[in-house]
């Protein structure tokens, strides 16, 4: 048996699925409740789970609004994130899974999922489909250990290499340095500033309309 516990955007939702029946750019409990069905089957899909080269369907999905301390946005957050639950059932042991997930990627080809998988007593794993690829062959004598300090920076790095707006924020600090120790100065000021930026906004610190 394999659980999933998926959180998903309403954001996500609303662009991929005609759930916003009144057109206010917002998803009601009322509306939520009427796409249950046709998010269910998304789901089912876009996130695909297979076991000794058989797909496992979807079995008791569920949906639930996030809100309060369960919402990413915070314990004030205003609810903009949805939890969907479903389990999938295989007729038999299965020594290694295969997960492919689509989500989202028909409106957003650079829309990313973190996968947390938890195999028995093992440490969980993680993967991000979407970057590390859209198929995750899981053999459990062989899950990957957690992600070291120099895999969050070259993350970090192809994170500003391939945004272009990064790095033509990047060229106009450059420009105006005018010696070795300002463009030092100017680089360091950038970094502090941009993860000061980034830990009030994740600690809920400050919060600006998107």
């Amino acid at each position: 048996r394999v659980a999933v516990d998926l959180r998903v955007q309403v954001q996500s939702l609303l662009e991929a699925l005609p759930l916003d029946a009144d057109g206010d750019g917002a998803l009601s409990d009322a509306e939520l409740e009427a796409g249950r069905t046709i998010a269910a089957e998304y789901l089912g899909e876009r996130y695909r789970i297979s076991a000794g080269g058989e797909a496992l369907p979807h079995r008791d999905t569920a949906l639930e609004r996030l809100s309060g301390p369960d919402d990413p946005g915070g314990p004030d957050g205003p609810g903009g994130w949805v939890r969907a639950t479903f389990r999938c059932e295989a007729a038999a042991d299965f020594a290694e899974l295969v997960i492919e997930v689509s989500l989202f990627t028909e409106g957003n080809p650079f829309h990313r999922d973190e996968c947390t998988l938890a195999w028995g007593d093992r440490a969980p794993a993680r993967f991000r489909f979407g970057e590390e690829g859209a198929r995750w062959r899981v053999d459990p004598d062989a899950l990957p250990g957690p992600r070291p300090f120099g895999g969050w920076v070259g993350e970090g790095a192809r994170h500003i290499l391939g945004g272009l707006d990064h790095l033509a924020f990047l060229a106009a600090l450059l420009l105006g340095a005018r010696s070795a120790r300002s463009l030092v100065v100017v680089v360091t000021a950038f970094t502090a500033a941009h993860s000061l930026t980034l830990a009030l906004a994740a600690l809920d610190v400050v919060r600006l309309p998107s």
